[in-house]
């Protein structure tokens, strides 16, 4: 028997599912979160006695800039959404989509227009323009990107489950979502809707709730091809995030799209 075995049997049960999770689904530990917290809160400047807009107690401060939050809601929605994917399981299957839309580029340290209730209920209106009976579960995500030559700029963008896909429909979705160059601009995205089938549906939601935010980066591979590095964004980048979601709730990033909010 393996040393790491042999000291995984004398671990709490909670922490056995916590390591469980983290090896099936790359869900964080708590303690895994509660490292990300402290780091935060001692790489931190705000003034004496202000209080860092997360948490690293028992308590929980429920706000989206809490990485420990994030991860706590993660859970909560895999749990609440599950069921939705496992009720159509011998009909038509549930399709993983991803929206990246013009309308959530921003610069650095900006939320988009209408702050996160007005970028859902964008994405929202879209999908009933070109799919008026929907049925989809979303959760709201944001990258750092980079570009050689450009500036840095934040991506908001939506992961989800489509649970009644019509494929001669996601064309008119794919429309719906198109980046139209504005003028005197070269703004576009390759592929601003992406579809694929869910083979795992736990391994899908617990994605698209992740509670770490990322950073990618345009570079050209040794051929000169484009190519795409996606990395954890730093402990700076993450305090910029922190600024801005303070005063928003962890669950405020889940939606959903023709049914009533669990």
């Amino acid at each position: 028997m393996s040393k790491t075995i042999q000291l995984n049997k004398n671990l709490p049960t909670a922490h056995l599912s916590d390591l469980l999770l983290h090896a099936a689904y790359k869900m964080p530990t708590g303690e895994m979160l509660t490292k990300r917290a402290a780091w935060l809160c001692s790489a931190s400047s705000i003034s004496e006695g202000e209080r860092m807009p997360l948490c690293c107690g028992v308590d929980h401060c429920e706000r989206l800039s809490c990485v420990r939050c994030r991860g706590r809601e993660q859970r909560v929605f895999t749990i609440k959404a599950l069921p939705l994917l496992d009720e159509i399981k011998g009909s038509t299957l549930p399709l993983a989509i991803t929206i990246i839309p013009s309308f959530g580029k921003t610069e650095v340290g900006e939320l988009p227009k209408g702050r996160l209730r007005g970028f859902k209920n964008q994405i929202s209106a879209h999908f009933r323009k070109a799919l008026p009976n929907a049925l989809a579960v979303m959760s709201v995500d944001v990258s750092v990107e980079r570009t050689p030559g450009k500036k840095e700029y934040w991506q908001w963008h939506a992961h989800g489950a489509l649970l009644n896909p019509d494929d001669n429909m996601l064309e008119q979705l794919r429309q719906q979502f198109s980046w139209r160059e504005k003028e005197g601009t070269n703004e576009s995205c390759y592929r601003p809707v992406y579809t694929k089938e869910i083979n795992d549906r736990v391994g899908w939601l617990a994605y698209i709730s992740k509670p770490g935010f990322h950073m990618r980066e345009q570079r050209h591979g040794a051929n000169g091809e484009p190519k795409v590095c996606k990395t954890r964004i730093s402990v700076e980048q993450e305090l910029v995030f922190i600024k801005v979601l303070s005063k928003l709730k962890a669950k405020q990033r889940f939606f959903y799209i023709g049914m009533d909010a669990l």
